[in-house]
């Protein structure tokens, strides 16, 4: 196991991969503020559940765009149609209804009347006459002569422009009636919102007019994806700064009594953007100042105050941005079902009235007479609306459903039938007059038979209009439409992905508002925070692991940390980009992971320069990898020191070149180095002809006790004294290639074991210092005097076995207060030394 770095490393170490995390993080912070959404934003918002809609919200289908078109175009309405829906909602009571789809006659965006009208009228007339040159010009081609073909092709051309002028003359003039009664009903229900057609009273009813406009079809982002609507939104026109809100924010301001908009740093531009008072108009006040960005709208109404958090450019963030989060919807087709049911029974109405199939009812209970006085009443309410008028036909028109439920639940049609069957028992009836009763009595079983059957249909439709309508706060335009609706393929499945139209944007934009269900994005303060906590978290764990686990563990971290912010949304909406965190974490583990390696390649050279003359390479990277003993650390053990020499090294120094001598030393110095490093000692140097090995030095102790095949010397119980420090010396002076040389090449030992202070310092290499190194020096020098090869103290006697050895004398300091014996260690007659 490799050291772990010291604790300034360590500092240093998470001090430079801190400071790479939170120099990642802020440029991509930068990058990704407002906040800036991506695809892993929708994929995530793809799996948080779908919450409850509000209550009040319906969305009434005026048609269906595959998803597979990709432009879709909104469906072009009829005024007639959309004065029946608006008549539908003040009948059962609806609170508010805002149009998206175009109406006939009427530009969606505001323009002159019969322009969007003109204008799909020229592209499909272009076509048609694009396609008439085109089939005519195989014809020029032919056999028929051109100024011929040339003629007929200008006809059709000109019959076709004719045709088209004279459509749309007729369907403008058709129109305009239409147009001035879908006006007198959106005045009839009074909280009717369309995308440029109908005016509203006050200073906000101004499309497209600079202060006080609405905008429908918010812009997307970037990457053209919708995520976000603005309720209110700021721009700079020509005359100074100007305001525009989103057709469903100001239709909604009626349930609220304050509306504001609350900016950073705690403070309100002006305390609010529009206020809404029961007794007046809105107001406006000034704008947001420079630097200030919104936080949140705060929207104060009867059910109490709601909160939406908003992004730093005023924006929402709903919950599902591109569906329609599961209110009801309603196809328009209900709408003109009821219509057309109530034309049906009021056509059987007249048919029975003529019939007298009421005789036996008060003509003031007739459900003719009430729905022809229901009709009247509505066309007057229409001419000139009031309270009073709109409480008088609403009572008229629940009059006649009643009359109508109890005239066929009542007596009449078996009254009736009483009478035609008394008149066909009548003595003196041929068979012609009975035939003639019995045919009116079936007409008159399936005349009741018609009106229950199409009064079924109407009370379907008004429980249904009932339940969906009342209260409810409408929206019409159109929808997309899945896969499997295009296929008629089973019920109507979750709404489809993609980007919504303009209605389904109202729709988003009002459930977010109603219900307070919205993503919140979090301030940059607290991105920041569990951004850079997350990382210094990490990397605290990590400045102590080597590089290869720091990767390993930072790419691990990387995942979690994305998949635990990203969880985090998922549950709580509460948008930190996991992105921030995790790339913050990720570069702040490389940073570590480099630094790392850095430091371990700095620490490396720096070992290797240190011990490479003192240690054999495989022992050398045992060291490096431990990273221990550090250089110039004094560090003591207690090891066995051999001093050995060649004593011809010394003759030859006199007799030969200066040359060839330091040739021989290097020589001798080279293959004691191999040899005694090769079995875990340590070179010490060389003074003059001696050269200096250690056992047990910190060096070999660090090397032995990371090797598994090696016994440690601090292993008292498994390093015996065949495994010592001492036993190692003697045995490797055994086997040295210098023990056996011939005359001129005989090596001789002096050896001592004993406490010793090893050092590496610039000058002097790896060195040790002691009496052990004294005595061995010593005893080397005594050899030649002894005529003796190897030469120890007790100390290695004592630590070694199954060796001979001789007592030769005794060692004295020069006081002579201090003995020690030595001996020679008897080593084989062909390994003695040669006479010199």
């Amino acid at each position: 196991m490799a050291a772990s770095f010291s604790g300034k490393k360590q500092l240093i170490r998470f001090l430079i991969s801190f400071a790479l995390a939170a120099g990642t993080f802020f440029p991509l912070a930068w990058f990704l503020s407002g906040p800036r959404l991506a695809p892993h934003y929708d994929l995530l918002m793809n799996h948080i559940g779908a919450l409850p809609p509000a209550p009040e919200l319906t969305l009434i289908e005026t048609g269906s765009v595959s998803l597979n078109a990709g432009q879709y175009e909104e469906h072009l309405l009829e005024p007639s149609m959309v004065t029946r829906v608006i008549l539908t909602l003040a009948e059962f009571d609806a609170g508010a209804l805002v149009i998206h789809s175009p109406v006939l006659g009427v530009s969606p965006l505001g323009g002159p009347a019969g322009a969007d009208l003109r204008g799909r009228f020229e592209e499909e007339f272009t076509l048609i006459e694009q396609n008439i040159r085109n089939l005519f010009q195989g014809i020029r081609a032919g056999s028929i002569p051109p100024e011929e073909s040339e003629r007929y092709v200008d006809g059709l051309v000109s019959l076709s422009a004719r045709g088209r002028d004279r459509l749309l003359a007729s369907l403008t003039r058709k129109d305009e009636t239409g147009e001035r009664l879908m006006e007198q009903a959106s005045a009839v229900f009074g909280k009717v919102w369309r995308a440029g057609g109908i005016r509203l009273p006050g200073p906000l009813d101004a499309p497209g007019s600079g202060e006080g406009a609405w905008y429908v079809r918010p812009v997307p982002d970037g990457d053209g994806v919708f995520r976000r609507v603005a309720p209110a939104r700021y721009g700079a026109g020509p005359d100074g700064e100007t305001r525009s809100a989103h057709i469903m924010f100001m239709a909604l301001m009626q349930k609220w009594r304050r509306v504001r908009f609350v900016y950073s740093e705690n403070r309100s531009a002006g305390s609010a953007l529009r206020r809404l008072f029961p007794a007046g108009p809105a107001s406006t006040e000034r704008g947001p100042e420079r630097g200030l960005y919104p936080l949140r709208l705060e929207l104060d109404g009867s059910g109490g105050e709601r909160i939406i958090p908003l992004d730093r450019r005023g924006r929402v963030l709903p919950l599902h941005p591109r569906d329609i989060p599961g209110v009801r919807r309603l196809p328009l087709s209900l709408f003109l079902d009821y219509a057309r049911v109530e034309e049906e029974i009021f056509t059987l109405l007249e048919d029975a009235e003529n019939k007298g199939y009421f005789a036996y009812l008060d003509p003031e209970a007739w459900p003719v007479i009430l729905f022809r006085y229901a009709a009247s009443l509505q066309t007057e309410l229409l001419e000139n609306s009031s309270d009073d008028k709109k409480f008088r036909w609403l009572d008229f028109r629940g009059r006649w459903i009643r009359n109508l439920a109890a005239f066929l639940d009542g007596p009449s049609e078996s009254l009736l039938e009483a009478g035609y069957e008394a008149l066909i028992a009548r003595e003196g009836l041929d068979s012609a007059g009975v035939e003639r009763v019995v045919g009116m009595r079936e007409e008159m079983l399936a005349s009741f038979t018609r009106l229950r059957a199409r009064y079924g249909e109407l009370a379907g439709l008004r429980g249904e209009f009932s339940t969906a309508l009342a209260g409810a706060f409408c929206v019409m335009g159109t929808v997309r439409k899945s896969p499997q609706e295009a296929s008629g393929a089973g019920a109507r499945p979750l709404p489809p992905r993609g980007n919504p139209t303009a209605a389904e944007v109202s729709v988003i934009l009002a459930n977010t508002l109603l219900t307070g269900d919205a993503v919140t994005p979090a301030p940059f303060r607290f991105i920041a925070l569990w951004s850079l906590l997350s990382a210094a978290v990490l990397l605290l764990f990590l400045k102590k692991p080597p590089p290869l686990f720091t990767l390993i563990a930072g790419s691990i971290a990387f995942l979690v940390t994305g998949a635990a912010f990203a969880s985090s949304f998922v549950f709580t909406a509460y948008w930190i980009d996991p992105l921030l965190p995790a790339l913050s974490v990720l570069a702040g583990t490389l940073a570590s992971s480099v630094t790392a390696r850095c430091m371990k390649l700095s620490a490396a050279r720096r070992f290797r320069e240190a011990y490479r003359g003192s240690l054999a390479p495989h022992y050398l990277r045992q060291v490096i990898r431990e990273e221990n003993p550090p250089p110039g650390e004094v560090r003591a053990a207690k090891a066995a020191i051999i001093a050995v020499r060649k004593e011809t090294l010394r003759l030859a120094e006199m007799r030969e070149p200066p040359e060839a001598s330091a040739e021989a030393f290097r020589s001798f110095r080279d293959t004691v180095f191999r040899h005694f490093t090769r079995t875990g000692g340590t070179f010490l140097g060389a003074e003059g002809d001696m050269v200096f090995i250690a056992y047990g030095s910190p060096l070999e102790r660090v090397c032995l006790n990371s090797l598994k095949s090696e016994i440690p010397y601090e292993d008292e119980e498994r390093a015996r004294s065949n495994h010592s420090p001492a036993a190692k010396a003697v045995g490797a002076v055994m086997e040295s290639p210098g023990i056996a040389g011939g005359k001129g090449g005989a090596w001789v030992f002096g050896i001592d074991a004993g406490e010793c202070v090893f050092r590496w310092s610039a000058h002097g290499g790896y060195a040790a210092f002691g009496p052990p190194v004294i005595r061995a020096r010593t005893l080397a020098n005594l050899t030649a005097r002894y005529d003796a090869r190897i030469l120890v103290t007790g100390n290695v006697i004592e630590k070694v076995d199954g060796v001979l050895s001789r007592k030769t004398d005794i060692l004295r300091d020069r006081t002579g207060a201090i003995k020690e014996a030595f001996y020679e260690l008897i080593v084989e007659p062909s390994a003695r030394p040669a006479p010199f």
